[in-house]
């Protein structure tokens, strides 16, 4: 289901897609995931981001494991036709665990956040987008614990200390709260740390910005 809506949501971006000259003169930033597992070549000139998915904690909960490497350079590759273009690899997404064993000892945060550099610089990539879905939940059958929103602040916190050293862009996702009004969870990162460049906020009626640090 999320393989469908994924692909759903990238036609529908390429259908609404503004010419290149309109993204550049808005400064708007145009987000698209783009998947391991299709074959579709989005046009580089729709959006300004382009998020991979997905990369994952490896068994060993101190490193990245990435899925379809190759199809992952391609989408690197379309920096040569729009130099503008930033390409992230989206780490975590639905279903993918292994975050909360790894974020609850320090040396296997530092580790991780080492190794999302490596990745980075073998992919040539411009940086790490972090969907941990969801800190202190086992909904999407992974494991959790009450402990996983300190762990997530200190992983964001580690993440960005490293990062900054190389100027590459970083995201995030933080822990769920339900909302009885709307019948849906939110989320959000509970502690700010000053270690987010941007946060999203997602709900069961649809998704939104709800923060950006200063850079």
């Amino acid at each position: 289901m999320k393989r469908v809506l994924l692909s759903a949501i990238l036609a529908i971006i390429s259908a609404i897609c503004i010419s290149a000259a309109t993204v550049a003169e808005s400064d708007r930033v145009v987000v698209a995931y783009v998947t391991s597992w299709s074959r579709v070549m989005p046009d580089p000139f729709c959006m300004t981001h382009i998020n991979y998915a997905f990369g994952h904690v490896n068994d060993t909960f101190d490193g990245v494991r990435v899925d379809n490497p190759e199809r992952l350079h391609q989408m690197v590759a379309l920096k040569k036709t729009n130099p503008d273009l930033k390409v992230m690899l989206s780490v975590g997404g639905w279903g993918s665990g292994r975050f909360s064993e790894m974020a609850m000892e320090g040396k296997r945060r530092k580790s991780f956040a080492e190794d999302c550099i490596r990745v980075v610089e073998e992919f040539g990539l411009d940086g790490i987008d972090i969907d941990w879905e969801y800190p202190t939940s086992s909904a999407a059958d992974i494991s959790s614990s009450p402990k996983d929103t300190d762990n997530f602040t200190k992983l964001m916190k580690d993440l960005r200390n490293r990062f900054a050293e190389n100027r590459h862009l970083m995201g995030g996702i933080g822990s769920p709260v339900f909302d009885p009004l709307r019948n849906s969870f939110a989320f959000f990162v509970c502690r700010p740390v000053g270690a987010v460049l941007f946060v999203a906020g997602i709900t069961g009626r649809g998704s939104k910005a709800v923060h950006q640090s200063k850079r």
